[in-house]
């Protein structure tokens, strides 16, 4: 992370201290954001946190918190995402743990994203961002036809020495290129219809806050 990016992370851990510290419990997305704001944090020990993905899980265990299944409401969830637009719409998953990350964030009460400036746009998958599909092993070949069909450019993931990648749910993702996303509810719900996907990176629940990290050393709120 860039130093004006170091600035501004280290500007939102101190802002959201006193709201993580007052939550009973709070959820985890996944990605390297997230485990950086929680280092900085200094979260209380003993705090129990619901962890989207293995990887911050360790993190959040090296710091003292309790991870727990997902068994009641969330206090607060703080996450990152590939992309937003203005209208905060998302494309999450590239960490893989997108299914997860739906689920919990829909048992949230308070959703926080935290994303740089990059990150930012007008329209879902400019930039060439995909959108992650999540699907289950025996239907890849038919979700790839349809997302074809769908106009996609679908592309099956891999991991660093260019095997499947598959996601702790067992199952496959196809990142799938599209052109501007104009109506991404329509897009989401199309997309879930495909028997074979479990879930898609995008997501049309609206955060309450997206702190916008930018290179100058501070950050900006969208909500």
């Amino acid at each position: 992370m860039k130093e004006g990016y170091e600035k501004a992370i280290n500007k939102l851990a101190s802002e959201l201290l006193e709201e993580v510290s007052k939550a009973e419990v709070i959820g985890l997305g996944s990605g390297s954001t997230v485990a950086s704001l929680i280092r900085r944090i200094k979260i209380a020990e003993k705090k129990l946190c619901v962890p989207t993905s293995k990887q911050i899980g360790f993190v959040a265990e090296q710091l003292g918190m309790i991870c727990t299944e997902l068994h009641g409401e969330v206090d607060l969830t703080i996450d990152g995402a590939d992309q937003v637009d203005k209208e905060l719409n998302m494309i999450k998953g590239g960490g893989g743990a997108l299914l997860r990350e739906k689920i919990l964030i829909n048992f949230s009460r308070k959703v926080y994203i935290v994303v740089s400036d990059k990150k930012v746009v007008g329209k879902l998958c400019e930039k060439d961002v995909p959108v992650p599909v999540e699907v289950s092993p025996f239907g890849i070949n038919y979700v790839k036809r349809k997302l074809l069909d769908m106009n996609g450019r679908p592309e099956l993931r891999v991991n660093e020495k260019g095997y499947p990648y598959f996601t702790e749910n067992c199952n496959m993702i196809l990142d799938t290129y599209f052109k501007h996303v104009e109506r991404p509810a329509e897009l989401e719900a199309s997309i879930k219809r495909i028997p074979g996907v479990v879930e898609t990176g995008i997501f049309t629940k609206k955060p309450d806050k997206v702190f916008v990290l930018e290179k100058e050393g501070s950050y900006t709120v969208m909500k």
